[in-house]
């Protein structure tokens, strides 16, 4: 398998900076985006979501309508066959969807978690957990609002914070309990396995106070059959991405042609005897491609408030170009 995969929180739907936007996926050739914050680009039946993926070429997509406004998109190259949005108990929304690339499926959770308290976070992540599919390959990825315990910020992590009046990581101590929870799982954090620890806010851009203090937010999770196919991940930083959000992006380069380093140190030996092949995870059977519903695009929901408000209607709108 061959993928390229991003997670980008634009801000507030990133209007000011959407051609910018537009160019850096350009620049970054990738396989699938996973957005956060595209808010209305649902309005006038998704023209927004459809504008981005005619110029950026993917050539499908997955619409998210969260309890806020602040809304989620997967946009892919490669066929979507099924959705799932979980919006039930979450301050915004998480976005499952199951991707077929080269003829097997990976499911994707594009999130976006509670910006003001752990526990609710952690709620959340439950909530993910439990929908996970131990038979599929699965990336949970997006902006967790959250640190992690693989990170090392040094002792002066929380008297900083304190300082600058941020209290949504903690107030006592810092808390990873998100985090915590997916290790737990057996998911394992991209950017660890490559050594790359970059924090992922905030960019030049950002004026919000809560990502004054530069940490890493946003997260690229694989289970561990994906976990032996990480080529690399980089976050990207560059004049282009000063620009577009108050985050910057995460790519993950996913590759069959990657070797471990065992393998590479320690070639097999004439005539000594060869371990068992490990069976690969069994993929189950590719689902009917779902066929979009001919409702018009959700409402437009209110700001966010101080509690998560769940929309009946929330549904997960899909779409696929007949040609590019």
């Amino acid at each position: 398998m061959n993928l390229r995969i991003a997670t980008y929180n634009l801000f507030e739907g990133g209007g000011s900076s959407y051609n910018r936007l537009i160019e850096f996926v350009h620049q970054a050739n990738l396989d699938v985006l996973c957005l956060q914050e595209v808010n209305h680009w649902e309005d006038a039946d998704m023209a927004r979501l459809k504008d981005f993926t005619d110029k950026t070429l993917f050539s499908s997509y997955a619409f998210g309508n969260s309890n806020t406004e602040y809304k989620l998109a997967t946009v892919a190259k490669h066929p979507i066959t099924n959705k799932v949005l979980h919006a039930e108990a979450f301050w915004h929304a998480a976005l499952e969807t199951r991707i077929k690339v080269e003829g097997k499926e990976i499911v994707v959770f594009n999130l976006h978690l509670d910006p003001w308290q752990e526990s609710s976070r952690e709620k959340e992540i439950n909530r993910v957990l439990a929908a996970v599919d131990p038979h599929v390959p699965t990336i949970i990825t997006g902006d967790f609002n959250s640190l992690s315990p693989q990170d090392d910020y040094g002792s002066n992590l929380l008297p900083l914070l304190m300082a600058k009046g941020i209290s949504k990581y903690g107030t006592q101590a810092i808390e990873h309990r998100v985090v915590d929870r997916l290790l737990s799982m057996g998911f394992v954090d991209a950017a660890v396995q490559v050594n790359e620890f970059i924090p992922t806010v905030p960019t030049a851009f950002s004026t919000d106070k809560d990502h004054e203090v530069p940490v890493r937010i946003d997260y690229i999770f694989v289970s561990p059959d994906l976990a032996q196919l990480i080529k690399s991940v980089e976050c990207v930083k560059t004049d282009l991405t000063e620009t577009i959000s108050d985050h910057y992006p995460v790519i993950l380069t996913l590759s069959s042609d990657v070797v471990a380093p065992e393998e590479k140190k320690l070639p097999p030996v004439p005539g000594a005897p060869q371990p068992a092949p490990v069976e690969p995870m069994p993929y189950r059977e590719i689902p009917e491609p779902w066929t979009p519903p001919a409702e018009s695009a959700p409402p437009t929901q209110e700001k966010k408030k101080q509690g998560p408000e769940i929309d009946e209607d929330g549904d997960v709108v899909m779409w696929t170009h007949d040609k590019q």
